[in-house]
C-alpha cells in the first residue's frame, strides 16, 4: 500500500507539474547539478490508520505535501500562484487509482505558511489522501 500511494500520487503530481512547466524533485532521488530556480518537492507522510469496524475495516490516510520552491528574493507571488494552481489541480474528492487501491482527497488542499531556508522561499501545500480497506 505504501508503494502504491506514492506511485499514484507521483503520477498525478508529474502531470500537474508538467502543466505548470515545473520540474519535480522526489525524495531520495539525486539531483544532477543545481535544482531549477522554481520547482516542486514532494513528500508523502503516513497518518495513523483508523479501525472502522470490529470486522477489520480500516481507513488508511496520508498527507501529500507539495512544496513550491522559488529562489529567495524573487518575491512571493510566483510561489503562491503555483500553490493555488496545485490546489486547483488536486481538488477535494479527487481519485487516484493504483493497481490494488483507490485513494481520494478528503479535504481541500491547504497552503501552509511560507518559510525561508538556504536561499529558498518555500510554500508548502498539503492534501489529505485516504483509502478504506
Amino acid at each position: 500500500m505504501e508503494s502504491e500511494i506514492r506511485k499514484a500520487a507521483f503520477q498525478h503530481v508529474n502531470t500537474l507539474a508538467a502543466g505548470l512547466g515545473l520540474p519535480v524533485y522526489w525524495p531520495n532521488v539525486k539531483v544532477n547539478g543545481e535544482p531549477a530556480n522554481q520547482h516542486i518537492r514532494v513528500s508523502v507522510m503516513t497518518v495513523e490508520p483508523d479501525v472502522l469496524t470490529t470486522e477489520g475495516g480500516t481507513k488508511y490516510q496520508w498527507i501529500l505535501q507539495l512544496s513550491v520552491y522559488v529562489r529567495d528574493g524573487v518575491g512571493e507571488i510566483a510561489a503562491t500562484d503555483y500553490a493555488s494552481s496545485l490546489q486547483a489541480g488536486l481538488p477535494f474528492n479527487t481519485k487516484l487509482q493504483s493497481i490494488n487501491y483507490q485513494y481520494q482527497t478528503t479535504k481541500p488542499g491547504q497552503v501552509i505558511s511560507p518559510l525561508k531556508t538556504d536561499g529558498w522561499y518555500i510554500v508548502p501545500v498539503q492534501f489529505r489522501l485516504q483509502t478504506i480497506n
